[in-house]
């Protein structure tokens, strides 16, 4: 009697299924990591602003008349926080770059993304409110600072003690 040989070439499709299940695994894991580092992308950047936005209000009241300035540089596609005073900028935060973040004041209804327009803030000397934001018009008691990337910050600015919280 003559034993057949088995044509041994190729995968089963036990093996097929077990390497696909391995790569499904991989891709969630992996999946999961990318969006934790946009995530934290965007909280570094709300936190910057945040830290600008403490720092401006603090250098105002300390007797130096300072102005916040949320701007983005489009050559470069990157967002920058920059304090200024008479003598010119101090002190430049670079918050990210658009591919991973946005920015938007919001002020009652009036919304401005800072990527087309540039946002200015500057404090009393005297109590630390907020004096005059360029992304409102007319009278105002919040404000509210965005930070979008892989998850959603916001900063809530009230106006009259000049103060942000993040939430």
């Amino acid at each position: 009697m003559q034993k057949k040989k088995r044509n041994n070439k190729g995968f089963s499709l036990i093996e097929l299924i077990a390497v696909i299940a391995i790569l499904g695994i991989l891709a969630v894991v992996a999946g999961g990591s990318l969006s934790g580092v946009a995530s934290m992308r965007s909280r570094k950047a709300a936190g910057l602003t945040q830290a600008m936005m403490a720092q401006c209000r603090l250098d105002n009241l300390s007797g130096r008349s300072s102005t916040l300035t949320l701007r983005y540089d489009g050559s470069q596609k990157v967002y920058y926080a920059e304090l200024s005073d008479s003598s010119g900028c101090y002190k430049s935060e670079k918050l990210g770059d658009d591919k991973h973040i946005g920015l938007t004041v919001s002020v009652g209804s009036n919304s401005v993304d800072v990527k087309s327009s540039s946002v200015t803030m500057t404090c009393s000397m005297e109590t630390g409110a907020v004096t005059s934001l360029s992304a409102a018009s007319g009278s105002w008691d919040f404000a509210t600072v965005t930070v979008t990337g892989g998850r959603s910050y916001s900063l809530s600015l009230i106006r009259m003690t000049g103060s942000a919280s993040m939430d």
